[in-house]
């Protein structure tokens, strides 16, 4: 039982750590997202145990709201599958029409960013890289629909 004790407070330290490691990577995360794109709108939310980290609402430099990104961070030894379907989830609460998991390892199937059952997983040295991408879409993706909305308009009148 003694060596158990001592297991359990050699591990705690570890484990606090481990979370520490952990917050620091989500406030880089929001630091790294709000400097690099001043025009959006990067909030944290509120969240429960294991869930997304950050709302990013992102704008067209005409200040036209194209759609939002949720971001997750994880900062772990190991991959863990379950991380997907919580994000997905997630992202069906907060109605996002993407979600980012930004992870220090990756899962077998992803290199260095990819897709994953509708989540996009990526290392944190691509996040701006990588929500470049997903804003160009967004944008891209809202301009679109404006234009068609605009066209059954005039066919209307």
């Amino acid at each position: 039982q003694a060596d158990r004790q001592v297991s359990e407070l050699k591990r705690k330290p570890e484990q606090s750590s481990k979370q520490g490691h952990g917050a620091v990577a989500e406030l880089e995360l929001g630091d790294t997202l709000t400097k690099s794109f001043p025009g959006d709108k990067i909030e944290r939310i509120a969240r429960v145990r294991g869930g997304a980290e950050f709302l990013h609402g992102v704008y067209s430099r005409n200040d036209q709201f194209c759609g939002t990104i949720l971001w997750e961070s994880k900062y772990s030894r190991d991959w863990k599958k379950h991380w997907l379907g919580k994000l997905r989830s997630d992202q069906l609460k907060v109605k996002a029409e993407i979600a980012v998991l930004v992870s220090e390892t990756m899962p077998s199937e992803v290199s260095h960013f990819g897709e994953l059952g509708g989540v996009w997983v990526t290392e944190p040295t691509l996040v701006v890289g990588v929500a470049m991408a997903m804003r160009v879409n967004l944008i891209q993706g809202a301009r679109l629909k404006r234009s068609l909305e605009m066209a059954r308009d005039l066919v209307r009148a």
